[in-house]
């Protein structure tokens, strides 16, 4: 019997290394103070696309539950924590949370990348600083050494300075182009085999535009 495409099962010497990978992080995270929590598998595929925009429908797991709901299995761990404490209205912030367990995304499966598999996260919640940003650094870096991964590079992102630089480029700042624009660069970046970004950007979007947002 086969497994459905892009699934895997995990043999005893592979868990034991996502065991090992997972007390790890959990050593790591108790250091920095951060509450280990884990949402919930499924979500309302409305909470999802709140976040990624109606198109995150292409990349994700949904379907109509036996009470006609829209549901989805989460894609990481962000959203479910961000819905978490939204509905905290006493959660004193800032919070401090991490994460660890499999996630599903429906992509294109390659040598090495499945659609399910094992994720770590952690987020800060509050009235964030360049502290807090620091704090998540250096959490990577310890994190790595613990594992004893070496020559590591840790790349720094500014979502903001990239979504300023794409309405910059494109002339827009409507929100659903920047989640597509987001998908099609990530895409680029992964050299997905079945790249169509014609389908992912919006028609009225120079596709000859993308590789300047993506070597930015």
């Amino acid at each position: 019997m086969d497994l459905p495409r892009g699934m895997k099962d995990f043999d005893r010497d592979e868990m034991e290394k996502i065991e090992f990978v997972r007390q790890k992080f959990l050593e790591t995270a108790k250091i920095f103070g951060f509450n280990l929590m884990e949402p919930s598998p499924i979500e309302l595929l409305s909470v999802l696309e709140a976040k990624s925009g109606p198109s995150i429908k292409d990349e994700i797991y949904y379907f109509k539950d036996k009470g006609d709901r829209e549901v989805a299995l989460r894609f990481d761990f962000t959203v479910g924590l961000t819905r978490y404490v939204a509905s905290q209205k006493t959660l004193k912030l800032p919070a401090k949370f991490s994460s660890f367990g499999g996630v599903w995304r429906y992509d294109e499966p390659q040598k090495g990348r499945y659609r399910f598999f094992h994720q770590w996260n952690i987020e800060t919640f509050g009235n964030l600083n360049a502290e807090h940003d620091a704090e998540i650094i250096e959490f990577t870096s310890r994190f790595f050494d613990n594992l004893g991964l070496q020559n590591v590079v840790i790349d720094i992102n500014h979502r903001k300075l990239v979504e300023l630089y794409i309405s910059q480029v494109f002339e827009s700042n409507e929100t659903t182009l920047l989640h597509d624009i987001f998908r099609a660069v990530d895409k680029i970046q992964k050299k997905s085999k079945n790249l169509d970004v014609n389908s992912i950007i919006s028609a009225s979007c120079s596709v000859f535009r993308l590789p300047n947002v993506s070597m930015f």
